[in-house]
């Protein structure tokens, strides 16, 4: 036993010795407790071993030691702060863990003594590049027109604060389509038809390590560009010509077809010419100076093309509004007053003259709008309003005897007039008959030369006054084609080296008066074929000759009056001799720049302007039939013709195939959706064809064409005959098709082209590709309908629109016997709603024997909620249209507030601006047309689409002026209603409704040969 003391030294030397035991251990060799030999702490290696890492943002890595020493331990942490529970050799760093930073990475190994190493690591949590779409930014597709182009823009960010790359890729891959700088490219199918169709645009941005990649769906097509970009509620055209044209710089290059006109009688301005138009129902100035002209409160640049009066659509306007929002129908002759700054415009089929006055606006000033020829309407020194002016064709102004001549061209009621206009107030303008009472009270028609009090004409057309005073025109009415003057020179007027003498106030003939063409002969022999124009060749107050259109042989003749040969179109004239200087003497179009003589022309026996521009040598005319303006060079020895405004076949039939953008047809009567393609059927009344659009592509090709009359069970659809089509609607992809009308004596049938699509229809088997007829007779008499036969041995009348409800039936109205027919898979017929035969209104029960009545149903539809029912039409010609509803199902139904029980008919809505030819509906919207083409002396209807939502009857949409506007339709003359909400946008004639799958409507406007399409709005 150690004593205390002892004890007390030895517990002191133990404790040193262990305060000096780890400076033994750091550089000496121990053994441990199994007497193995061991090494000091130390890190061997690091993984990775680089310092810097990074991590992509969805994946992970791993990070670890190899250490060696005695009761090592490990701690990892992350900016010098402990990970919990990461006390291993390695580590595993998830990014999903982390949000995108750079983070410090340590690991610490500590060992039994306490003495430690670490390693570190410099950690970046990637996060990839973030692209947002400037450009398109819709999820919806981007629509393209093939020839235009389009722009894509990203703005791409990067947290992590690295550079970015762009690669932008066409269907995957780089194309010389698609022209990608940065975070912006430009696609461009440079009109290539062949990539019209779905496409990927897309853009892969890189930060080095990882790439994001935004994806646009492109649709490529043949749609106008306005389609392509529409909003909920707005609209466009979306296929048929857009404008007419107005203010086109018609002297630059290649712009000619850019208007659209039918050209009618020419006259001169100062500074350029009015064109009367009437197929569009307007006047054009062209500004043929240097500089801008200031017209009827109008600025028209040089060279450009511009619509003065009318508002582009038939009809008949209130005085007082704007010329160009103002009705005119058929404008014939025009005539400038340099003195008050106006123009007098022939409003020839609503028989009266009205004026534009220097303001821009528009009021009737002569002639009450009749043909009534009594004597209270011919009372010389009456006042201008009072007169009649029937069919009033060709206007002259002499402005120094402040008179307006007017050729009245009625048949029975043939003259010219004379108006004074010498008073300041247009009230007290007074108007007398110059030729035409002969000693009586009311108009003789004749051809009688003479004095006033003998004298006749029969339908005046062209008039024109010449630089002598003296009043030229052409009459061609009693077979007889003359070019006739009424001397007012004061003295004696002589022509064609004297052949032709007329006294001061007499009226002569100097042509022959026969209606066939004779050329190369003397002057006063000369004979023409409708002449409805008329220009003279003036130069220093003598009239040298006069220019004369012949319908019969296409030609235009000029009359020599020089006293020399003259040379126009490469065709001498001598002296008092009669040759033609314009035409080949063929009907048609063969282009410009050829000779006059060798240059088709298509004149019209209606309408054929000419004028002569003694400045320039050009010989301007209406190529009526090609829908060109134009003009012979009579300054270049041959003469050069050429084309100023307009373009062969605006509508007309068009080719198997074509673009949406390109469609030329003559009516667009009737529109049916194709929910099997997602088309859009287009019926042209015009040519009894029907042609399908498809609603991705903008393509169309042809349904039906027609070729003859006579037609066939199997008739092939590209070599149809048949007569008057009247509606067309789809089946399952099946074409239905309704043809006859009152006036027509057979084909008053409905029958349907078997797409490939089943085999039987309606008890007829047809093949495919083929049509057969499913209900009336083919070819054989249209009569009475009688309920309970076979649909195709029934008798027919007028059928003018088809449906398939639910239960498979066809349902056809029947528009003369005012009744509608249903026709069972079987092929029985039967009096589903009316009477057959008895036209009225009265709400009633479905079936053969009911008291129901009906007048004129047209455009059936299903109604999209209760399938098995349908509505129409009724009273389509009518001021007050109807909705009427047939409920074919066991329960009540409720429409637009209107109970309707189970097995009746009711009228459910009143169109009240009535002449309603179309109604569709597509969920909660039923919408209906107002506005008819078939008269246009009056508005006939309101000319706009009304949408209601059928369960509470209020109207969620207007497309056209609302029903209490003062103007009642019209047209756009450029793009001014393009791509704009639909309600400020203008219609015409709206004859179809159709709906396609998303809800998006289309309008069919017949006249106007184009449909529109508004954008689902609600």
């Amino acid at each position: 036993m150690l004593t205390g003391r002892l004890r007390l030294a030895f517990h002191v030397l133990l404790f040193a010795f262990f305060l000096t035991l780890p400076a033994c251990f750091k550089d000496a060799e121990v053994y441990s407790s199994s007497g193995a030999l061991s090494e000091n702490l130390q890190i061997h290696s690091m993984l990775p071993s680089s310092g810097s890492i990074r991590v992509l943002s969805a994946g992970s890595q791993s990070f670890s030691v190899i250490a060696t020493g005695v009761g090592l331990t490990y701690q990892w942490r992350l900016d010098d702060v402990d990970i919990p529970g990461e006390i291993s050799s390695s580590y595993l760093f998830e990014s999903s863990g982390f949000t995108p930073a750079t983070y410090a990475l340590e690991v610490v190994v500590t060992d039994l003594g306490g003495a430690t190493d670490s390693r570190t690591w410099t950690v970046t949590r990637n996060d990839p590049p973030v692209i947002v779409p400037v450009s398109p930014v819709t999820f919806e597709p981007k629509l393209l027109n093939f020839n235009s182009s389009a722009g894509f823009l990203v703005t791409a960010s990067d947290s992590n604060s690295d550079s970015l790359s762009y690669v932008w890729k066409f269907d995957g891959d780089t194309s010389p389509e698609l022209n990608g700088v940065s975070s912006a490219a430009t696609l461009d199918p440079g009109g290539t038809q062949a990539l019209i169709g779905s496409h990927i645009v897309s853009v892969s941005v890189s930060d080095g390590y990882e790439t994001t990649v935004q994806n646009w769906n492109v649709k490529i097509n043949a749609f106008h560009d306005s389609c392509n970009n529409l909003n909920a509620g707005e609209i466009c055209t979306l296929t048929g010509k857009i404008g007419i044209g107005d203010n086109t710089d018609i002297s630059i290059a290649g712009s000619a077809p850019k208007v659209t006109i039918l050209p009618g009688m020419i006259s001169k301005h100062p500074n350029g010419l009015f064109i009367s138009d009437v197929s569009n129902h307007v006047v054009w100035f062209w500004n043929q100076s240097g500089g801008t002209v200031n017209i009827l409160n109008q600025s028209i640049a040089p060279g450009h093309f511009k619509v003065v009066a009318g508002s582009g659509v038939a009809g008949i306007s209130i005085d007082g509004l704007p010329a160009t929002s103002s009705k005119l129908n058929n404008p014939h002759g025009t005539a400038w007053s340099s003195v008050t700054q106006s123009l007098f415009i022939a409003d020839y089929v609503n028989n009266r003259i009205v004026r534009v006055t220097s303001d821009g606006v528009l009021t009737k000033t002569m002639c009450d709008g009749t043909v009534t020829n009594t004597t209270a309407r011919n009372t010389n020194g009456s006042t201008a309003l009072s007169h009649s002016c029937p069919r009033p064709y060709g206007l002259a102004l002499d402005e120094s005897s402040n008179e307006l001549f007017v050729s009245n061209s009625y048949p029975s009621a043939s003259s010219i007039k004379v108006f004074d206009i010498s008073n300041g107030n247009p009230t007290n303008w007074t108007g007398s008959v110059l030729i035409g009472l002969a000693g009586g009270s009311t108009i003789q028609n004749g051809n009688i030369d003479g004095l006033p009090i003998f004298a006749k004409v029969y339908e005046p057309m062209s008039l024109v006054l010449g630089a002598d005073s003296n009043l030229y025109f052409t009459t061609v009415g009693g077979s007889k084609c003359l070019l006739r003057v009424y001397n007012r020179s004061g003295g004696l007027a002589s022509y064609f080296s004297g052949a032709v003498t007329a006294l001061n106030g007499e009226l002569k003939t100097l042509s022959g008066n026969s209606c066939s063409l004779t050329e190369g002969v003397s002057a006063t022999s000369a004979q023409f074929g409708g002449p409805t124009g008329l220009a003279l060749y003036e130069a220093g107050g003598m009239v040298y000759g006069f220019f004369v259109p012949s319908y019969n042989g296409q030609r235009v003749l000029f009359l020599n009056n020089l006293g020399a040969s003259i040379t126009f179109g490469g065709r001498e004239v001598e002296s008092s001799m009669a040759r033609s200087v314009l035409g080949l003497g063929l009907l048609g179009y063969n282009g410009d720049g050829l000779v006059g003589t060798s240059t088709k022309i298509y004149p019209s026996s209606i309408l054929f302007g000419l004028l002569f521009d003694e400045s320039s040598q050009k010989l301007y005319f209406s190529d009526y039939g090609n829908m060109r303006f134009r003009s012979l060079d009579a300054s270049i020895g041959a003469g050069v013709v050429t084309t100023h405004a307009g373009e062969s076949l605006q509508s007309g039939n068009s080719p198997l195939s074509e673009l949406a953008t390109e469609l030329k047809i003559s009516s667009s009567e009737s529109i049916a959706y194709d929910l099997t393609q997602n088309s859009m059927g287009i019926f042209d009344s015009g040519y009894d064809d029907v042609r399908n659009l498809n609603l991705d592509t903008g393509l169309l090709t042809k349904y039906l064409d027609r070729v003859g009359s006579i037609a066939i069970e199997g008739d092939s659809p590209l070599a149809l005959d048949a007569i008057n089509l009247t509606s067309i609607s789809f089946f399952n992809g099946n074409l239905i098709y309704t043809e006859g009308a009152s006036a027509v004596s057979n084909h008053c049938v409905a029958r349907v082209l078997n797409t490939g699509s089943g085999t039987t229809f309606w008890g007829v088997t047809i093949l495919s590709h083929v049509i057969n007829t499913v209900a009336g007779l083919l070819n054989a008499s249209c009569g009475l309908f009688t309920s309970g036969s076979s649909a195709t041995t029934s008798q027919m009348n007028w059928l003018n629109s088809s449906v398939v409800d639910s239960g498979g039936n066809l349902i056809l109205s029947n528009k003369t016997d005012a009744c509608i027919i249903k026709v069972d898979a079987s092929g029985n017929s039967s009096t589903l709603y009316g009477t057959c035969g008895a036209s009225g209104s009265v709400d009633s029960l479905l079936g053969v024997g009911s008291s129901a009545r009906t007048i004129l149903p047209s455009s059936l539809i299903q109604d999209p909620i209760y399938p098995e029912n349908v509505m129409y039409i009724e009273s389509t010609a009518a001021a007050s249209s109807k909705i009427v509803y047939l409920n074919q199902s066991a329960s009540s139904v409720n429409v637009l507030g209107a109970w309707v029980p189970a097995g009746s008919g009711k009228r459910i809505y009143t169109v009240t601006s009535g002449y309603s030819k179309s109604i569709a509906a597509f969920g909660s919207q039923i919408c209906v047309a107002s506005g008819s083409y078939s008269q246009v002396i009056t508005s006939y209807g309101s000319h706009n689409v009304t949408c209601l939502d059928r369960n509470t009857s209020a109207p969620t949409l207007r497309v056209g002026n609302a029903d209490a506007a003062p103007i009642k339709g019209g047209v756009q003359f450029v793009f001014e209603h393009e791509g704009v909400v639909a309600s400020s946008a203008l219609l015409y004639d709206p004859s179809g409704l159709s709906f396609d799958a998303e809800g998006n409507l289309y309008i069919a406007e017949g006249v106007m040969a184009r449909v529109r399409k508004v954008k689902r709005w609600w």
